[in-house]
């Protein structure tokens, strides 16, 4: 009968238990059940995908050939560097993005400082020069384009008018003037970035300081020297790293405008890497030759982070 008795007063504790237990489970299957469909997506659309150029990168699979899965090892790897091609194009994006974002930096933060006081119309001003932001990359390249064209771009036009003769200037068919106008896109894209970037680090910088600087009696431009551009120093680090990051990248401007040319004098790593692996069926090779994209930008993500960390830690 003690037993029997005991065995009823252990009864309800148990089921209690079990039920505690489940719902314990439930509680941390919760999370993982409701962001599943996104791990899902980003394992079909990101993970695989990666993982599957990662294993062609080091064979020599070659749609135009019919080859198979032929395993390479670091055969790619070792050819991308021996590549003049690849190498040239690498020299060639350095030439192209490196004026365009210093270009860019330049003119957002002269934009910056002119619009960092109160006037009518500031907010108008502000909204209708971000607008570049906003416009899509192939839309803005296609636009250019056709601006850029000999006989009935605006460009020459308008320098026809002014200069009171008729000009038919081939923007797109010189490979400095291609490769100019290529970089001139990208100041189009990138300066209106930097001003809204330096002009929130402008705004966010106390007014307090200027006030004690010039009762201190410094000078406007040591105000700026003293002041304005260390205090401007992190955001500016920060915005160049995402502009070099995003540039190292380029394919649309370039394939809609100049498509590489004239020649290859605009033809950047991504649009080679683009040439090798989907025009010229080389798919192991061109897989090798976007991981060396990869790193580049993996790298400078790293060097963004250990920025972002150093700030956070006080020491930039």
């Amino acid at each position: 009968m003690k037993s029997g008795a005991k065995a009823l007063s252990l009864a309800p504790a148990t089921r209690a238990g079990l039920v505690n237990g489940r719902r314990a489970t439930s509680r941390r299957l919760a999370p993982w059940l409701l962001v599943a469909p996104t791990l899902l997506v980003m394992v079909a659309t990101s993970v695989f995908p990666l993982a599957y150029s990662l294993v062609v990168s080091f064979t020599r699979y070659e749609l135009a050939r019919g080859t198979g899965w032929e395993f390479a090892g670091l055969v790619n790897y070792r050819d991308a560097l021996r590549d003049e091609r690849f190498l040239a194009s690498a020299v060639q994006t350095a030439q192209i993005i490196l004026p365009a974002l210093g270009t860019a930096f330049v003119l957002g933060f002269g934009l910056a400082l002119l619009l960092n006081r109160s006037f009518r119309g500031r907010g108008l001003f502000v909204s209708l020069l971000a607008v570049p932001i906003m416009v899509a990359p192939t839309a803005g390249a296609m636009s250019f384009a056709l601006m850029l064209t000999p006989k009935y771009g605006a460009v020459n036009d308008l320098l026809s008018i002014l200069v009171g003769q008729r000009l038919l200037i081939d923007w797109l068919g010189s490979p400095a003037l291609a490769k100019l106008s290529v970089a001139v896109v990208q100041v189009w894209r990138w300066a209106p970035f930097y001003m809204l970037v330096l002009l929130a680090g402008l705004q966010a910088i106390p007014d307090e300081l200027y006030e004690a600087g010039r009762i201190d009696g410094a000078s406007s431009l040591q105000l700026f020297g003293f002041i304005t551009l260390p205090l401007l120093r992190w955001p500016a680090l920060v915005g160049l790293l995402i502009g070099f990051i995003d540039l190292v990248k380029i394919f649309d401007t370039v394939y809609i405008m100049t498509t590489g040319g004239p020649g290859a004098s605009t033809e950047t790593v991504t649009f080679y890497t683009y040439y090798t692996g989907v025009r010229f069926f080389h798919v192991g090779y061109g897989a090798a030759l976007s991981f060396y994209v990869l790193a580049t930008v993996l790298l400078l993500s790293i060097v963004l982070v250990w920025v972002s960390s150093r700030r956070e830690e006080g020491a930039i």
